[in-house]
């Protein structure tokens, strides 16, 4: 997961080799276990199950590092996305979303690589599409078939490829190249193309349950920081961190 290459980097220019983003959302660490394919959830979606092998193998990579190796710092989300646009860091693995701010911070500057998210070993590319999404709960029947109006418009293709060229949010069209004008965006753009690349590689993002949603992304953050903080082994965190969220998830005590 990057290391070789984050040392190579710090060993060549003294400078931090690589950091993953973590930051107020639960994003992060569900990113990094489901691009292992990490059991989320259990079958019947009334547990965590990410203590399993590959989830295990995840937060070890991520704890190695920043203790290990030390060539991904600790600091918050913003100051790590401005160092690496200022040059003082090889590699950012993040949202796509941030995709449009470094195009324009590096302008000038150095020149920006992008490729696709990085794969475990040989096993297939998994790329969960975040958790956005636009809901309607209007009450009324004129206000919702208006809300309903506005979402028709947002989901025509050439709206919603707009969205993507500016944001670098992977597109929502099934077919973003049949618009002319995203095609010779691309053309003009080929640092978005990764994100066009991998869209056969997404998979739905993990759903807690609603009832504990707001907890469990508590804890899930919690304990990207105590990976960090080297407060423990990787593999006793994760297993006292999918402990803590079924009992949370059961009702247990």
């Amino acid at each position: 997961m990057c290391t070789e290459a984050a040392l190579a980097i710090q060993a060549k220019t003294g400078k931090a080799g690589v950091t993953v983003v973590h930051d107020a959302l639960d994003f992060g660490i569900n990113t990094m276990l489901m691009s292992n394919q990490a059991k989320m959830l259990s079958d019947d979606g009334k547990r965590v199950a990410f203590d399993d092998a590959r989830g295990i193998e995840v937060m070890q990579a991520w704890q190695d590092l920043v203790v290990k190796h030390k060539v991904h710092p600790i600091a918050e989300v913003n100051s790590l996305r401005s160092a690496f646009e200022a040059g003082e860091m090889g590699i950012r693995i993040d949202t796509s979303a941030m995709l449009s701010r470094h195009v324009r911070a590096s302008r000038g500057k150095f020149e920006l690589g992008v490729a696709q998210f990085p794969t475990w070993g040989d096993r297939p590319r998994s790329v969960p599409n975040s958790g956005s999404v636009v809901m309607v709960f209007a009450p009324d029947s004129e206000r919702r078939a208006n809300a309903f109006k506005l979402m028709a418009y947002m989901s025509r293709p050439e709206i919603s490829n707009e969205w993507s060229s500016i944001t670098g949010y992977m597109p929502v069209s099934a077919d973003p190249l049949a618009d002319p004008k995203m095609a010779e965006f691309y053309r003009q753009n080929t640092e978005y193309l990764p994100i066009l690349r991998q869209m056969k590689d997404t998979v739905p993002m993990v759903v807690w349950p609603a009832e504990h949603a707001g907890e469990i992304a508590v804890r899930m953050r919690n304990l990207v920081d105590d990976v960090w903080t080297n407060k423990a082994p990787a593999p006793e965190l994760v297993q006292a961190a999918v402990e803590g969220i079924n009992r949370l998830m059961t009702g247990a005590k």
